[in-house]
């Protein structure tokens, strides 16, 4: 301001009459034109160091948070494309241009892009609500539909989720239809146990809260287990045994280790007390005649000495050649010293 003001004076002394000119119909207008770009642009600089003072601000308060840093850095671009476009548009209607032209113009580009660009557009937008509701953030464990695993990077289109064999699945955002998110707050490790049904079912309960309780109150897992074991009860009678069900309430990603360590100590508890672990059974039934009584059962040894038979029968086998199969049917291999020509020879015949 003071640079123009000295400007102003100086082609005032050099008989320029600068004031004259300003104080003119012309001069006013251009000067009006010149405060409002200079307001314009005083605004746009003023929301966008607004706009960075609160992102600083964001920052500050949740150094850690995975969510504002996917979601600030668009936002600001998003901002700063605004200011731009809006500032611009300004400016080029105080300097006299005409911008409806430029309006349609641009109606009619953002309308070819978001026919042509529906699917980015979806996972742009669809990406944006994920992450406001903090439904998942980097380091949680979580299933998307068929895909599940450790989220690695979160970007404003897509999730990258790192499963237990290593492999990287890039997924859209517009493709996620359900989040199952397993490390938020606290999780239930479920167990399930299964006795035979000779076993008193009350003692494989205690059996199992006594581990439980031994796990909650010493070794690594006592700080991962919040709250007691709970303890479900008979889920089901199956057919080879009775299914017994508990739960512990952990941290977040605890479950595993947890449910794995309940499982070693539970066989090595039912093991020193003689609770029976069922196995897959087949129980044969003969029936029975109109008095009760069981059928007869004879049982016969037809077995002869063919204890070689099999030996013999392979080692005969491996004599007799395979079957051949001929991969090109007429083919022949050429000997150096084989006289057969070429081409078929052709009968001369004599004219009678």
């Amino acid at each position: 301001m003071l640079v123009l003001l000295f400007a102003l004076v100086v082609l005032e002394a050099w008989g320029g009459a600068p004031f004259e000119w300003l104080a003119s119909q012309r001069g006013q207008a251009l000067v009006g034109r010149g405060v409002s770009i200079a307001i314009v642009l005083l605004i746009g600089i003023a929301v966008w160091e607004a706009a960075g003072a609160f992102s600083d601000r964001m920052r500050l308060r949740h150094p850690g948070s995975t969510r504002l840093k996917t979601l600030l850095p668009f936002l600001q671009n998003a901002l700063r494309i605004v200011l731009l476009t809006i500032a611009g548009l300004i400016v080029l209607s105080e300097l006299g241009v005409n911008i409806a032209p430029l309006l349609a113009g641009a109606g009619v580009l953002g309308l070819a892009i978001g026919f042509g660009a529906q699917t980015l557009v979806k996972d742009v937008i669809t990406g944006i609500f994920i992450l406001m509701e903090d439904t998942l953030s980097v380091g949680d464990v979580v299933e998307l539909g068929a895909h599940g695993g450790l989220v690695e990077k979160i970007t404003i289109r897509t999730v990258h989720l790192r499963d237990f064999d290593g492999n990287v699945h890039s997924i859209p955002f517009s493709e996620v239809q359900t989040v199952k998110n397993m490390s938020k707050h606290f999780a239930f490790a479920v167990v399930d146990v299964r006795v035979a049904y000779r076993e008193d079912i009350d003692e494989a309960l205690a059996v199992m809260a006594d581990v439980a309780r031994s796990m909650a109150e010493s070794g690594p897992l006592a700080e991962t287990i919040i709250e007691p074991f709970e303890i479900v009860g008979v889920e089901a009678l199956e057919t080879n045994g009775v299914w017994l069900r508990g739960r512990f309430k952990t941290r977040p990603l605890g479950q595993w280790n947890v449910r794995r360590e309940f499982y070693r100590r539970i066989k090595a508890a039912f093991d020193a007390r003689g609770i029976l672990i069922p196995v897959p059974q087949t129980m044969l039934y003969f029936g029975q005649d109109k008095k009760g009584n069981a059928a007869p059962l004879t049982l016969r040894s037809g077995r002869t000495d063919t204890s070689d038979a099999p030996v013999r029968r392979a080692r005969d086998t491996a004599r007799v050649p395979g079957p051949m199969i001929e991969e090109h049917p007429g083919a022949r291999e050429r000997q150096e010293d084989d006289d057969a020509p070429l081409l078929p020879a052709v009968e001369e015949r004599k004219p009678h």
